[in-house]
């Protein structure tokens, strides 16, 4: 029986192993590319100069720096940055990105969100609580550099809020006076805000009111009957948690 095909085998797997492994030691293999390293600055709203422990509402704009260079401390540029959130589920949220300009530097901004699934609706019954983020700048690498990632600000994020505040020009009236109102909308860093929709009326019909300035709005009476009167001011604004406002007007004479 002739062995050539034992022999022609033989030599086949011969020229297979060195390859094979090849293979495995290029697997192996270490990155030759040049390390990077990325920082993030600690952003305005830090309240202190270690893990930052910033509190934020929804609605405000964050705004990120930070530089990216190579081990020697030369500039990194044209090289997009990832500003990204750990959050507890546990998982990685993209919060914005952005690219490196020639001195390696690079800015963000992210307007302030809940990144979990749920977010603040127009029931004004239902409210939400603190969201807590780590978020750090990362780097993913290319051909040339390997990646990298900064060390992480803690955060926390609250769901705004609108705060109705109404009152009127006088506490008690006379029948066949003039009645003037005054409404006003306040966030939770106590700025004048706009909602989106105002649902407002009087006596249980609809009503529009006048807008003076940003968040600031009046509704006249004009002539008031001596009968019991009352306005009732629901703002609506997606992602804030909301509060009704309640006015009864007092006539004299009313018992």
């Amino acid at each position: 029986m002739s062995n050539k095909p034992t022999l022609a085998l033989l030599t086949s797997l011969s020229l297979l192993l060195p390859l094979a492994s090849l293979n495995a030691f290029a697997a192996f293999e270490a990155d030759t590319r040049s390390s990077s390293e990325i920082s993030l600055d600690k952003i305005e709203q830090c309240l202190n100069t270690m893990q930052c422990n910033a509190q934020l509402f929804t609605g405000e704009t964050v705004s990120f720096t930070g530089t990216l260079v190579d081990a020697d401390g030369t500039p990194i540029g044209d090289r997009e940055v990832k500003i990204v959130a750990l959050v507890p589920t546990p998982a990685i949220i993209e919060l914005t990105t952005t690219t490196t300009d020639l001195v390696g530097t690079f800015t963000a901004e992210w307007t302030v969100q809940l990144l979990k699934e749920e977010s603040a609706t127009y029931d004004v019954t239902r409210q939400f609580q603190t969201e807590t983020l780590e978020i750090f700048a990362m780097f993913e690498g290319d051909d040339e550099f390997a990646p990298s990632k900064s060390s992480k600000l803690s955060i926390s994020v609250t769901v705004n809020s609108i705060l109705t505040t109404m009152n009127s020009d006088k506490t008690l009236y006379n029948e066949g006076d003039s009645v003037l109102i005054f409404v006003a909308f306040i966030d939770s860093n106590d700025n004048f805000i706009d909602p989106d929709t105002i649902n407002a009326t009087w006596n249980n019909q609809p009503i529009e009111l006048e807008k003076k300035k940003e968040g600031s709005y009046t509704f006249t009476i004009q002539n008031i009957e001596k009968k019991h009167q009352q306005i009732i001011i629901v703002p609506q604004k997606e992602g804030y948690n909301l509060s009704t406002a309640y006015l009864t007007i007092i006539v004299s004479g009313l018992r």
